[in-house]
């Protein structure tokens, strides 16, 4: 593991969104098994937020494309208490955009 990965910053609705799949435990303790990253949580969400549905997939996308051109081989979220490599990271995140394109 890299000694300074890239620390990932979320906008407002992306964050919304990952912090309502926060359902098993809190991240500081388990950190990404805390989360149900499912459609269906998902969709929960996107019903309660129907405006931000594009903003949300907007997001995911740019941050896809920040993560590609990291210069540090490995990226984190002290938020999420994840710690990635940057292929990791887009997969990460690709998951996250299907499940919101197949959650409509």
């Amino acid at each position: 593991m890299a000694l300074n990965p890239h620390e990932l910053e979320f906008p407002k609705s992306l964050m919304e969104l990952l912090e309502s799949c926060e359902i098993h435990c809190v991240a500081g303790c388990c950190g990404l098994d805390a989360f149900e990253f499912s459609r269906e949580q998902m969709l929960k969400w996107l019903l309660e937020h129907p405006r931000q549905g594009d903003a949300v997939r907007e997001q995911v996308d740019k941050m896809i494309g920040q993560i590609r051109v990291v210069t540090e081989p490995e990226v984190s979220s002290m938020r999420l208490n994840a710690w990635w490599t940057r292929d990791d990271a887009v997969k990460f995140f690709q998951s996250i955009r299907e499940m919101l394109e197949h959650g409509l």
